[in-house]
């Protein structure tokens, strides 16, 4: 599908791209945007309905300095991996950085759903303020708390990796959790 980029938004290092098409898809779903040959797979920010929304890192790259308002964009997918809601009454989500980005509409969904919903966000710069954090990374009292509750974790590979044993050394089950490692922000 072509689109056009709509707005750019920025957030100290971070950059919200928001097109002038809605496409439907899960929370949690991402799409591959094409532009000028060159292809990146980004975690879908809006819900469904509203216009696509994703955010990325400003790393300077040609790719990035090419999102502009009016570019034209070709957007493929949505396309589902196992980073979408899943089955359990209390949902728990522990994101970094740009590890955000697909927590959002799924945040939102479940909120909107009234199933019991933590994010535990630990960043430099807050990115959506219709999220309601905790400014920090559980603590395994807090993931004691929540063992029986699914857990979500979102971040770069190093991130992810690391919170996947904490929650493994707090006692939370294999098949309780599942990770969304964001490759080429380290």
């Amino acid at each position: 599908m072509k689109a056009k980029i709509e707005s750019i938004e920025r957030k100290g290092k971070y950059i919200i791209v928001t097109l002038d098409k809605t496409i439907d898809f899960k929370p949690g779903n991402t799409v591959d945007v094409v532009l000028n040959g060159d292809r990146r797979t980004f975690s879908i920010a809006s819900m469904p309905g509203e216009k696509l929304t994703f955010a990325t890192v400003d790393s300077g790259s040609k790719f990035k300095k090419s999102l502009q308002n009016g570019t034209e964009v070709e957007v493929e997918g949505p396309f589902e991996d196992e980073f979408v809601i899943k089955e359990a009454e209390d949902h728990v989500f522990v994101a970094k950085g740009i590890g955000i980005t697909p927590v959002r509409p799924m945040y939102l969904t479940l909120k909107r759903t009234g199933k019991k919903v933590k994010v535990f966000y630990e960043s430099d710069e807050r990115i959506f303020d219709d999220v309601e954090v905790i400014p920090r990374m559980p603590s395994k009292e807090d993931v004691e708390a929540h063992k029986d509750g699914f857990f979500y974790i979102s971040g770069t590979p190093t991130d992810t990796k690391e919170i996947t044993v904490m929650l493994v050394n707090a006692g939370v089950k294999p098949g309780r959790f599942v990770s969304e490692p964001f490759s080429g922000y380290e």
